[in-house]
């Protein structure tokens, strides 16, 4: 067994996470900010999100093609399909969907 006494130094020689590494939280604030905008992390933010939003429709005609392939027009595969992707729309534009699929 390690005595009480060097128990506590041991712990007080650990790092908190609340020290902050000897900075103020200004000076951590003011690392940070300039960190980000060193990276450019809002502006790679908004590449990522383009390239998403360009990626998605290419990829829901893909996979409409390959449902086209392996389900047939009515199967329960394909209804499965459609309304587990419905589920989260408006219904307006669910029955658009469900209408063109069919």
């Amino acid at each position: 067994m390690v005595p009480e006494t060097e128990q506590h130094n041991v712990a007080a020689k650990q790092p908190s996470p609340w020290n902050l590494g000897g900075l103020t939280i200004r000076q951590l604030s003011l690392r940070v900010w300039h960190g980000i905008n060193d990276d450019d992390v809002f502006g790679r933010a908004g590449q990522i999100a383009y390239g998403f939003l360009f990626a998605v429709f290419p990829l829901f005609m893909f996979l409409l093609a390959i449902l086209g392939l392996v389900a047939g027009p009515h199967s329960s595969i394909q209804q499965h399909l459609v309304m587990e992707s419905t589920d989260a729309m408006p219904p307006a534009a669910a029955q658009v969907v469900q209408h063109v699929l069919q």
